[in-house]
């Protein structure tokens, strides 16, 4: 484990609070490994918020939610409705993670998984020093898998 990777107890405490989920990076495309988690973890129940700037400029939803351009756009048309992200699950380059994160800290978004692959770990430590939980090179389905099959 390293410092951007929760322990079994932090994670079952951070999935017990995660009922909506934004997806930097979701894509249209079914074979791609954001669809496919993605796709998981709203048959598990969780709410799925696309962010992807080319879906939400042609009003095109994904997994049957509204697409949007950002972040801070979700975070306005989710508060209509009273409802908040509980994470932030990215699957962007790793070159776009300081961006990312500096929008979190700004919103105030409580919890960030960097997916496998999306290493940045300036930006992790910058997340965690503002209070956001990290999780960082990952897969957030396998993780939620594991813990689940041991209860």
């Amino acid at each position: 484990m390293t410092p951007f990777q929760l322990s079994d107890q932090d994670l079952r405490s951070l999935f017990s609070r995660v009922q909506t989920i934004a997806v930097p990076g979701l894509s249209p495309k079914t074979h791609r490994p954001s669809y496919g988690v993605s796709a998981v973890m709203q048959r598990l129940g969780k709410r799925i918020i696309p962010i992807n700037p080319v879906v939400a400029r042609q009003n095109q939803s994904i997994l049957g939610e509204p697409a949007y351009v950002s972040l801070a756009d979700a975070v306005e048309a989710l508060a209509r409705e009273n409802t908040r992200i509980d994470l932030v699950d990215v699957f962007r380059s790793a070159d776009q993670v300081p961006a990312l994160i500096d929008e979190i800290i700004a919103l105030a978004l409580p919890a960030v998984w960097l997916q496998v692959g999306v290493i940045h770990e300036p930006a992790a430590l910058k997340a965690q020093q503002a209070g956001v939980v990290v999780d960082m090179g990952r897969c957030l389905k396998v993780e939620w898998r594991r813990l689940l099959a041991q209860r």
